[in-house]
């Protein structure tokens, strides 16, 4: 005997194989008896596959740093109300600096510096609300 478990239109049905001949199988399907008479249309042959080789060795990946992003705001991506500022105008800031928290349903998000460069500009003050794509500051 052998217990299978088919899902079949998400509906889940398990059946033990009783005992099995070329032209009849006796199963048990959730639990009730079934006779089920085989008719052989074709004999299929195993499914014979081997994986791919790989020809060309594999792609050197660059050790150059990608291009800094353009000049700009940095956009909150989210709306969310200000809850801190680490920086001020005039600042000299680098790439990962903390800039300011964004607290999104009660969840603090710390926005980091995008680019290196100088804050010349911040948009926002604590307690303001910043929706999807508006400036929170300037770096240059």
């Amino acid at each position: 005997m052998r217990l299978y478990r088919f899902t079949i239109n998400d509906k889940q049905y398990e059946v033990i194989i009783k005992s099995a001949d070329a032209k009849e199988a006796v199963i048990e399907l959730n639990g009730r008896p079934i006779t089920v008479n085989i008719n052989a249309i074709s004999e299929l042959s195993p499914l014979n596959f081997s994986l791919p080789t790989i020809s060309s060795p594999p792609k050197k990946i660059s050790k150059r740093p990608p291009p800094p992003p353009p000049a700009g705001p940095l956009m909150a991506q989210i709306p969310g109300k200000v809850t801190a500022i680490f920086v001020k105008e005039g600042d000299h800031i680098n790439i990962g600096d903390k800039i300011l928290i964004l607290e999104v349903m009660k969840m603090e998000n710390v926005i980091v510096a995008h680019r290196d460069g100088i804050i010349s500009k911040i948009y926002m003050q604590v307690g303001d609300t910043a929706f999807t794509n508006h400036p929170l500051i300037l770096i240059e």
